[in-house]
């Protein structure tokens, strides 16, 4: 009972602690690493934000080895925002759906904070199945860490989960804010 009190506590508190803007316009280059496979890899991403409550995010490379374009949905309540995003995926065998949900949160002057959950049907790479993978379908769970060095500079840091892949995806790089 009190572990439920001290979480319903947090929840409320973390809008109210939040101060920074939460920005769906940037570029974002990060280096990954399969802790379980030993494959490195470099993943770039980049968004923009047509609207308030819309934005278009695309991506290439990473650890699955696949294109993704998506079209992003934005729910702002103040410094937390909920999205989900819809997109299509190529990773050698045609285009297939990618579908993302999660919260981001502008946690203090420096810090956004981000907690996702990515579905991806078929996750097989040009050169076969991604590291680790025994099924053709993959779900993430993921958490990402944005600091703040200026304006328009952070750096980024993220852990993304499995289900069906052995091990963890660590990645460290930078993001340019426009």
């Amino acid at each position: 009972m009190k572990l439920r009190s001290v979480i319903a506590a947090a929840c409320l508190a973390l809008p109210a602690m939040s101060v920074a803007e939460i920005n769906y316009t940037y570029v974002q280059g990060t280096y990954q690493v399969w802790t379980e496979e030993k494959v490195h890899k470099w993943l770039i991403k980049g968004s923009y934000q047509v609207n308030d409550s819309l934005y278009l995010t695309a991506e290439d490379g990473g650890i699955f080895d696949f294109r993704n374009a998506s079209v992003g949905f934005i729910a702002p309540m103040n410094n937390l925002h909920l999205y989900g995003q819809l997109g299509l995926g190529d990773s050698g065998d045609g285009l297939n759906p990618i579908l993302e949900g999660g919260a981001r949160l502008a946690a203090g002057d420096a810090m956004e904070l981000r907690g996702a959950i990515r579905y991806m049907p078929e996750v097989y790479a040009a050169n076969g199945p991604a590291p680790g993978v025994t099924d053709d379908e993959e779900l993430l769970f993921i958490v990402e860490a944005n600091y703040f060095a200026s304006e328009k500079i952070s750096l980024v840091g993220g852990l993304s989960i499995p289900t069906e892949a052995d091990g963890m995806i660590l990645e460290l790089g930078a993001r340019y804010n426009f």
